[in-house]
């Protein structure tokens, strides 16, 4: 089974190609965010995962970075909840999909 990390793009310079895993909008703060991945691999042996936030009234496909510990930690409980979910075996219809949506 994979294991996650997020990363933040801009420290690992990552560029290519991204698999959007998750779009996430937050009706708190009206932002849409995606988590997103190029498949690399950290030191540590876990997939690398960015998040970014995007405007998804405008429509268009520029990224902007994380600003606040408060989104970053946001990121980090999703994806704590997607890998708990598949350690557990479930299935993805079992999560709570109002939390984020799968990007196909």
């Amino acid at each position: 089974m994979k294991k996650w990390k997020l990363a933040d793009v801009k420290e690992s310079k990552a560029t290519g190609n991204f698999e959007a895993l998750f779009t996430i909008d937050n009706e708190d703060n009206g932002r849409s965010y995606v988590l997103y991945t190029d498949n690399s691999i950290s030191e540590e042996g876990y997939v690398n995962v960015y998040a970014s936030f995007f405007d998804a009234e405008k429509g268009t496909e520029e990224l902007y970075p994380l600003e606040t510990e408060e989104e970053w930690k946001m990121m980090e409980d999703i994806l704590a909840e997607v890998e708990k979910g598949m350690e557990e075996g479930m299935e993805e219809e079992e999560m709570d999909e109002s939390d984020f949506t799968k990007v196909d």
